[in-house]
């Protein structure tokens, strides 16, 4: 497992994309596929807490790649709003909070990934009527397009 994955699985758990067992399965198929198992990937396939997966994940994504880490990311969103484990609400929350954090899938994505939901976020005030379809259909575009 890379350091990008793991810091793309570690923001995945936070934000509630993926669950603990999700990481404990990834981990396995690492260390299946691994010639040579790091500690820390054992430690992550046997480790059933949340704050501790979290620990390791933050630890082994040191030094990670941030687009190709968003991009990772954004895929996680994506599936996580297709399976409506998480509403569009909380995955444009994570997209604002990924650009805060200087995880952008291409430099110049950074003001679309706060519009998502500053947009939903005017909708729900009744600031902006109309503008709530297509803040969700502009964020399932750029997730489509920026995701791996």
């Amino acid at each position: 497992m890379n350091a990008s994955l793991a810091d793309a699985l570690a923001f995945a758990l936070e934000v509630g994309a993926i669950d603990v067992q999700d990481v404990r399965n990834l981990a396995d198929q690492a260390i299946a596929a691994a010639a040579a198992v790091p500690d820390n990937l054992l430690d992550l396939a046997w480790n059933s807490n949340r704050a501790e997966s979290l620990s390791i994940l933050h630890a082994m994504g040191e030094g990670s790649n941030k687009p190709e880490a968003a991009q990772l990311m954004l895929g996680y969103l994506e599936r996580a709003l297709v399976a409506k484990t998480l509403g569009v609400r909380d995955v444009a929350k994570a997209v604002a909070r990924m650009a805060s954090l200087a995880y952008l899938p291409t430099a110049d994505a950074e003001n679309a990934m706060y519009f998502f939901a500053e947009d939903l976020a005017l909708a729900d005030l009744g600031l902006a009527p109309g503008i709530a379809s297509k803040a969700e259909e502009d964020l399932r575009t750029f997730l489509r397009q920026s995701a791996v």
